[in-house]
């Protein structure tokens, strides 16, 4: 089982496929979009759809996994950005704001007008939301934050076909750009370090290269250890032959190369250029064809320091990719690739947040219930703290009615500090009334004189008096003492006072235990 690079080659400033590539080691199979074949319409969804189901057949009759899907650069460019910060939410801002560009800037200085259409510039500036926007390199300081360069490149398609093949259960290794394969391809290539240094701005680790394709594009990135640094396209001339190269296309790509090399502080040691069959001996409106060596030459003459290497093939993407094989797209630092759609959410992702929210749900419940426990609590306590005020209130009416004022302290916001206030001044004043005190002492001299009149024939065992009654024990072995008790009783006139007495007895052999029991009677003494 081996990877398969898919290319996605689109048209309308990127915002249709127009042909897909699965490109292997030693297979190639191609979609085409129905519209370039027949009139046919169809919406860009369809066509995403339909090159989704492609690339999932091919995989299953082939065995193949689907490695790096690598878009064109169609509707895409470089630029500079002025940011507050090199964080990418903050470049994406800034570049949202809109702004000139380094190229722009460094051409208006130099009185230059290149006359480019609108698709060459995306037809305008894109949104955040309509394109991936990635820094590249390092930032560099400036007056008002950084200066860093950044690749624009519309994704909307790239997204849906994202999609698509995920719904199918496939996932790509990573996704980058045509720029970012030829930086690799260029990145390998190291200076001689016996070349010598006239550029303004060099360093032995970067390399460029050129593409030309026969649709007259041309392509040109910068790379340094895989890296892309910058990047650029042009618009050729076509014949029938091929593309047309002239110098003064040349001398426009030297003059990117200078406004880039002013920016980045570097510029390529050693150039390849991998060209399609060019058209010769041809006019253009800008001088005569060259061919594919009469580039090289004229390249070197405008780029002296650089060291070059040419090569021909009738199909010079799929040269570079093969150059690049083993671009490592699980690395997302600057530069690498398009991080914003390499890590798009796919169907595991999308599962997990399912799950989570699945359980976010459940612990939702729960605390539903636990607050509904908590509820039914509060309610209960509320409706102690009901029955307790019902029963203080109660006691606060007795009070209010010992006072002689009804609904003073129940009618006021603080009860108890009003209740508190009035039996204060109420006990001041004397103005309540306490009960008089029992007659302990007195009772307790009658039942004295009672023993007094019984001498020796009982024995005190025990006294207890309590707020409801008196209780004496006595101990005796005379039975005719007990009957004694209860004569002495009336004769002593005991029960005319507080107390009204019983005599409890109970006889074990010759040993009786007796028991006098007396409650308070007078209305005075018994409250």
């Amino acid at each position: 089982m081996s990877l398969r690079t898919c290319l996605v080659e689109r048209e309308e400033h990127g915002d249709r496929i127009r042909r897909v590539r699965l490109l292997g080691q030693h297979a190639e199979a191609v979609w085409e979009s129905p519209r370039v074949d027949a009139a046919a319409s169809s919406t860009p969804e369809d066509e995403v759809r339909s090159a989704a189901e492609w690339i999932a057949q091919r995989l299953s009759v082939d065995g193949d996994r689907l490695g790096p899907i690598v878009l064109d650069t169609t509707g895409a460019h470089c630029a500079w950005v002025q940011a507050a910060t090199a964080d990418v939410g903050a470049v994406r801002a800034a570049y949202g704001r809109g702004g000139e560009s380094a190229l722009d800037e460094f051409e208006s200085d130099l009185g230059f007008e290149d006359e480019q259409d609108e698709s060459d510039v995306l037809g305008g500036r894109l949104t955040p939301l309509e394109a991936s926007i990635e820094t590249l390199g390092p930032a560099y300081e400036s007056g008002h934050g950084v200066r860093i360069g950044v690749v624009v490149a519309p994704d909307a398609v790239a997204r849906l076909l994202l999609d698509e093949l995920d719904d199918r259960g496939i996932s790509p290794s990573g996704v980058t750009t045509l720029w970012h394969a030829l930086a690799l391809a260029a990145s390998p290539i190291e200076s001689d370090e016996s070349t010598p240094s006239r550029v303004v701005a060099e360093s032995p680790t970067v390399g460029g290269c050129v593409l030309v394709q026969p649709e007259g594009n041309l392509l040109w990135a910068w790379g340094r250890a895989g890296c892309l640094l910058a990047a650029g396209s042009m618009r050729l001339a076509v014949h029938d032959d091929g593309p047309i190269v002239a110098r003064q296309d040349l001398a426009r790509l030297v003059n990117d190369w200078v406004a880039w090399s002013a920016q980045v502080g570097v510029s390529p040691a050693r150039v390849l250029v991998l060209s399609c069959p060019l058209a010769v001996d041809r006019a253009s409106s800008e001088g005569r064809a060259l061919s594919a060596p009469g580039v090289a030459s004229a390249l070197a003459d405008l780029w002296p320091e650089a060291v070059l290497d040419i090569e021909v093939d009738a199909d010079p993407a799929r040269a570079a990719l093969r150059r690049a094989e083993g671009l490592d797209t699980d690395d997302l630092s600057p530069g690498r690739a398009l991080v914003s759609l390499a890590t798009r959410p796919g169907r595991s992702l999308r599962r997990g947040y399912q799950l989570l929210g699945l359980a976010l749900a459940m612990a939702g419940v729960a605390l539903i219930a636990v607050g509904y426990r908590w509820h039914s609590q509060v309610e209960g306590i509320r409706s102690d703290a009901s029955s307790i005020r019902l029963a203080y209130m109660a006691e606060i009416e007795t009070v209010e009615a010992m006072l002689g004022k009804p609904g003073v302290i129940r009618g006021d916001m603080v009860p108890m500090m009003r209740l508190a206030s009035e039996i204060d001044q109420a006990t001041r004043a004397s103005e309540i009334r306490r009960a008089a005190p029992r007659p302990v002492l007195e009772e307790l001299e009658g039942v004295s004189l009672l023993l007094q009149e019984l001498g020796g024939r009982v024995e005190l065992t025990k006294i207890e008096i309590t707020t409801a009654a008196f209780q004496v024990t006595l101990s005796s072995n005379d039975a005719a003492a007990v009957g004694d008790i209860n004569r002495l009783l009336n004769e002593l006139d005991l029960n005319g006072r507080a107390l009204r007495w019983r005599v409890e007895s109970l006889g074990r052999g010759a040993s009786y235990t007796v028991r006098m029991i007396g409650t308070w009677e007078r209305e005075g003494a018994g409250r």
